[in-house]
């Protein structure tokens, strides 16, 4: 059996690789070809193009590479003929067009960790429901939204906590270093974008707190970084050594609220990009800790204009020095975890696959 698998960023990429190994443990037969990075590759993923070459964020970014995301669209059609079945991850701008094109040739179309359409978009919603055969959440109120639109959906936990390094109890703040992590994001266009934010916030925070150190997590494609950041090689044990960090918005969030790390979320867009969310977006915050609260403003959030070196520094300074203000978060955190259910999303969402794939 052959599986069109697209999936269009690192956290994506290390997902679906788990689901892949764990859902060909039930199919051996199965093999994939698609769109994926270097952890989807190593579970035999054909690719079809480079993995740098799809990981762009944002409306504007996107749009000005739009004949190359048409290119790349036609040649996963092309597939559909010569394959059994699609599974879409997340990255809603191209795997939506290409639901569509799949279930128009009859085949059956899977999603896992759907697209954010709850917060923008929920016209969406109804797409999902004509084009997917199943949909595999990873966010517990997910569930009940797309089953009001008459799509078939399962709650299968978050695959964040199948990470080893995040069912374990994190490392009391008091035996960490002094340093703030600094996550400007996995995509070129963000570093080029946030670093310069973050070297001024640093010199500010450096200035009133001399000790601190600067610390980051280098993606790959990524050649330097500023002068004076000290370099971890994994996100998780920096996190977990970091008293406090600058995140930006996404999967890097939950990340840092698993490892009990306070942090503060920031995100900068181009203005084109910026304008277009903000017209679309239906939600109180961007931050999925937030949202998950029930709205409440346990994370701090500096959006756009907002993100500015002298308000990120204030905050960050806050968390380093206040014991109430972190204490506050990890509480929220600590909640966080049961909310996102047990760890073996992977092996749910592969089972429920392999019972689909099943029973043509």
């Amino acid at each position: 059996m052959r599986v069109l698998v697209v999936a269009g960023d690192l956290s994506a990429d290390r997902y679906t690789a788990r689901l892949m190994a764990e859902w060909r443990a039930l199919q051996p037969e199965l093999e994939f070809v698609g769109i994926g990075g270097p952890q989807m590759q190593q579970q035999g993923l054909q690719p079809l193009v480079p993995f740098e070459a799809v990981t762009v964020a944002g409306f504007w970014e996107v749009a000005r590479r739009y004949g190359f995301f048409r290119q790349l669209l036609e040649r996963c059609t092309e597939l559909l003929p010569r394959v059994d079945a699609v599974l879409l991850v997340d990255y809603p701008g191209f795997n939506l067009r290409l639901a569509q094109r799949a279930r128009r040739r009859g085949l059956r179309v899977f999603y896992y960790i759907a697209p954010q359409v709850w917060a923008w978009g929920r016209w969406r919603a109804r797409l999902l429901a004509e084009t997917v055969s199943l949909l595999l959440v990873v966010l517990p109120f997910e569930e009940e939204f797309f089953r009001r639109y008459g799509v078939p959906t399962v709650f299968v936990g978050h695959p964040l906590l199948d990470e080893p390094a995040l069912q374990r109890e994190p490392p009391p703040l008091s035996q960490r270093q002094m340093q703030v992590l600094l996550l400007p994001g996995s995509r070129q266009q963000e570093w080029q974008r946030h670093v310069p934010l973050l070297e001024r916030t640093v010199e500010l925070l450096q200035r009133n707190l001399p000790g601190i150190r600067a610390a980051t997590v280098v993606p790959p494609g990524i050649a330097s970084i500023p002068a004076g950041w000290y370099r971890f090689g994994d996100v998780y044990e920096a996190l977990q050594q970091s008293r406090a960090a600058l995140v930006k918005l996404g999967t890097s969030t939950l990340e840092a609220a698993l490892c009990g790390t306070p942090f503060v979320a920031f995100y900068r867009a181009s203005a084109v990009s910026y304008l277009l969310a903000r017209s679309l977006v239906q939600v109180p915050s961007g931050v999925l800790v937030n949202l998950l609260a029930g709205g409440q403003s346990v994370v701090p959030e500096f959006l756009q204009w907002r993100a500015r070196p002298q308000q990120l520094a204030q905050v960050v300074r806050e968390l380093l020095e206040s014991d109430s203000c972190a204490t506050r978060q990890l509480e929220a955190f600590a909640q966080l975890r049961h909310r996102l259910g047990a760890p073996g999303a992977a092996r749910r969402a592969a089972a429920l696959l392999a019972e689909a794939m099943a029973h043509r």
